[in-house]
């Protein structure tokens, strides 16, 4: 039994893929309707750019669930690392504001950035 998980690659365009994607640390950051509306107008954005298609999705406390398509670049970048850039930036100008209290809690000693919203990995499976 291999204990070392295999990142996972680039998804295939085309291609339906069940996605999941987990807050860092497992905090139930998404309790907060303010925050899940961030996630949904990502999406939004991105299915009428018809850069992905979503088949459906779920948003728990401390994760998403979702089944998609990626139909093409988002410019060098694929639409699941835009979704993630743009979530992360756009969660952390929200709880600037509303819940500084929280942010503590997302800080990272990483050399590419002060903050991680969500973890490194997330799961793919088509």
């Amino acid at each position: 039994m291999n204990i070392f998980h295999k990142r996972q690659g680039q998804m295939s365009f085309q291609q339906a893929y069940f996605y999941t994607d987990t807050i860092n640390n497992f905090y139930p950051l998404l309790v907060d309707d303010n925050l899940k509306m961030i996630i949904i107008n990502s999406w939004q954005n991105l299915v009428s750019r018809k850069l992905i298609n979503i088949y459906a999705y779920v948003i728990m406390p401390n994760h998403i669930h979702l089944v998609w398509n990626i139909l093409k670049m988002n410019g060098k970048e694929s639409p699941a690392g835009s979704f993630a850039k743009y979530t992360a930036h756009q969660f952390r100008k929200y709880l600037l504001e509303f819940r500084p209290d929280l942010l503590h809690r997302f800080t990272t000693e990483k050399v590419d950035r002060k903050m991680q919203f969500w973890k490194r990995d997330h799961l793919q499976y088509h």
